[in-house]
């Protein structure tokens, strides 16, 4: 679903926008002008009460555990809850949702998103009002500020490929943060209240039965997703986590249901091995799986991607979902489940490098002792053993480079960020990030940092991106690893018991392997890449677009030329940037109705 909204203050102009963007959309205004300031709603699965001038409105899905699935008086409860409180009841509501109450009597909004959210909402503030939107592009068309590159976060995107926590490209556009309560009252200013991740009620599992536990809480979210939209399916690349999931939903559907899974396939000799992946795990599990061909120009999925959302896309594939959108629709489905959430829930491949070093400094305590080693190791080629002890000698500094906390969901090329933004611009985008997880107070050992790191700054981010994609096309998305029943369970799991030594998302596999051939549970992973370097090298299909690049002042014109000889993630990076910039900036690149599907490359390009 989408939805936008202005505040009683907002002038007349924005709230006839809002009225213009939705009027010609099969879409409802779900409450007078009065009383919501602006709302209109298009799609499904939200929820609206409203009683004496305050109104609740619900994005997604609302569960009182352990009694399950509450819909549709979750919005009469927070509306009850408001009235007695004056403020959400956030630690009573468990799921995956967006709550917004608009209070009329006293002109007040305020927007909160669980731990998850099931989506972004964006808010920006001006002398006028509060105008908030389930994404940037809405947002930005609806209000009446002025479009300007946030600067000051560029050498942040140009490390990450995406601006994590609060801060977009766009200058004071926000993007409200996991367990973030937004309060407008023009009458005491605008204002923030944090919630974190240790107010949550968390709970204290026994290890021993902890692989039961993630079950019966997994098996009950699946039955939530299910219960909010009887037509579902989950998105199966054949890994651990969507593997799981397809197994969860066998058990949750009705005997004798028709089990169907779907993947993205790009016809190419590299993606090749990702549809093997993808259709051994269907035959595994038994399902009806069906590969969504992607196999148009790049250019134009990308075109798409940040036309619809209004940021630049921070995975490779997510280009990709509004394609499998529309497929989903047009077969009838009405939401995907989406493995996303599970590598910061379970653990990521660079907690093994942790766990060595830090069984090295408790064999070698003295800093000393582990430089010899890694200086010894160097020197004999053993490369794993000379990290690992360097690791060891800056295991509690995150502001060591290498720290793998600082290269969690990283894609980059740091020579050409230190060219265009400086040598410390790394160094201050992981602090950046890091001052994103440290809101939350999570405990403060590496490997809860580090997993915080990809969970804040990526997992959510992730899930949201895709969610207002299919949005888009109509479809929903389900991430029931990022639920927060499951997030509370795992946040009272130690360490130790939590990230198994040596073996990334452990819980996880020893469950899977109860459903499917263990050969498969523990086979090499795929990275599920695509050739972009290819494309965008001499002859590929992107050439003709990089090589149109506009030239930015904070690119130095040696740094462009190195990264068009050996194309690399920075000039991916700086490909879409472009694409954002041409859209929402200099409005070279047409931002056509979204209904209208026929995308303009070779205009586009023309017009470079």
């Amino acid at each position: 679903m989408r939805y936008a909204g202005c505040t009683l203050g907002s002038n007349t102009s924005v709230r006839d926008r809002i009225v213009e963007r939705y009027q010609h959309r099969d879409c409802q205004t779900v409450l007078s002008e009065s009383q919501c300031f602006g709302l209109d709603a298009q799609g499904s699965n939200w929820e609206l009460f409203s009683a004496s001038e305050i109104s609740v409105f619900i994005r997604g899905y609302v569960s009182h555990a352990p009694s399950g699935l509450v819909k549709p008086s979750s919005a009469a409860f927070v509306h009850r809850r408001y009235l007695e409180s004056d403020t959400i009841p956030t630690a009573e509501l468990q799921g995956s949702h967006s709550i917004i109450v608009m209070d009329a009597p006293r002109q007040r909004v305020l927007l909160y998103r669980n731990l998850v959210g099931n989506g972004f909402t964006y808010y920006a503030e001006s002398r006028n009002g509060l105008t908030f939107a389930s994404s940037l592009r809405e947002l930005s068309e609806i209000s009446d500020r002025s479009l300007a590159v946030n600067e000051s976060v560029l050498p942040i995107y140009f490390c990450y490929r995406w601006v994590p926590g609060r801060e977009t490209l766009l200058r004071r556009f926000h993007r409200l943060m996991p367990g973030e309560l937004v309060e407008y009252d023009p009458r005491a200013g605008f204002s923030r209240l944090q919630t974190t991740s240790l107010s949550l009620p968390v709970s204290r599992p026994d290890a021993k039965d902890l692989s039961g536990q993630v079950e019966d809480r997994l098996h009950r979210v699946v039955d939530d997703c299910i219960s909010a939209y009887p037509s579902i399916s989950n998105l199966l690349s054949g890994g651990v986590d969507s593997s799981y999931l397809q197994a969860i939903l066998g058990d949750v559907c009705e005997r004798g249901q028709t089990q169907a899974s779907y993947s993205v396939s790009v016809n190419h000799p590299r993606t090749r091995p990702d549809a093997d992946y993808a259709r051994d795990a269907s035959r595994a599990l038994g399902t009806h799986h069906r590969f969504v061909p992607a196999d148009g120009p790049y250019i134009d999925y990308l075109i798409d991607t940040v036309r619809e959302t209004g940021e630049p896309p921070n995975h490779v594939m997510s280009c990709y979902f509004g394609a499998l959108g529309r497929d989903l629709r047009s077969a009838g489905v009405q939401a995907a489940l989406c493995g996303e959430g599970a590598d910061s829930l379970f653990g990521v491949t660079g907690g093994v490098a942790l766990q060595r070093a830090q069984w090295l400094r408790k064999c070698l305590p003295a800093k000393l002792l582990l430089g010899l080693l890694a200086n010894m190791a160097e020197g004999l080629r053993c490369r794993r053993i000379s990290e690992y002890a360097r690791l060891a000698e800056h295991i509690d500094d995150y502001s060591f480079t290498d720290h793998p906390a600082n290269w969690c969901a990283t894609f980059t090329d740091l020579p050409s960020v230190r060219d265009c933004f400086g040598k410390r611009a790394f160094e201050d985008a992981g602090e950046y990030r890091r001052g994103v997880v440290s809101q939350y107070r999570v405990r403060n050992t590496p490997l809860d940092q580090l997993h915080m790191v990809g969970f804040l700054n990526e997992a959510v981010d992730t899930a949201s991106l895709w969610t207002t994609l299919l949005n888009g096309e109509g479809v929903d998305l389900l991430c029931p690893y990022l639920d927060s029943r499951l997030i509370t369970l795992m946040m009272g799991v130690a360490s130790e018991n939590r990230f198994p030594s040596g073996n990334p998302k452990g819980i996880l596999k020893d469950l899977l392997a109860k459903r499917m051939p263990r050969e498969m549970v523990y086979r090499r992973k795929l990275g599920f890449g695509q050739p972009i370097f290819e494309w965008m090298a001499p002859g590929g299909q992107l050439r003709p677009w990089v090589e149109n690049i506009q030239r930015y002042p904070f690119v130095p014109r040696k740094t462009f030329e190195a990264c068009l000889q050996r194309p690399n993630w920075f000039l991916y990076s700086l490909l879409c940037y472009d694409v954002w910039h041409k859209l929402f900036i200099d409005r070279r690149i047409p931002r056509i109705d979204l209904g209208k599907r026929a995308i303009l490359s070779a205009a586009a390009v023309g017009d470079h």
